[in-house]
């Protein structure tokens, strides 16, 4: 991974992705979303800045 950066997932996603684990459309937003943080020079560009405890963190979100 580029710039050593990591790719966290919340125990929300995993609730989510198990609802989204029959819908092909989702998964396939799913694994861009993950394929545009893996290949990027500098992730924060893709993600939304998280506040509050999660102070530090980026995080995509999916529109469906």
């Amino acid at each position: 991974m580029a710039g050593g950066w990591t790719i966290l997932k919340s125990e929300l996603f995993d609730r989510q992705m198990k609802q989204y684990r029959r819908n092909a459309e989702m998964l396939k937003k799913v694994d861009e979303l993950l394929e545009l943080f893996r290949h990027a020079d500098d992730p924060r560009r893709v993600g939304d800045r998280k506040r509050g405890n999660l102070s530090g963190l980026y995080a995509a979100t999916l529109s469906k």
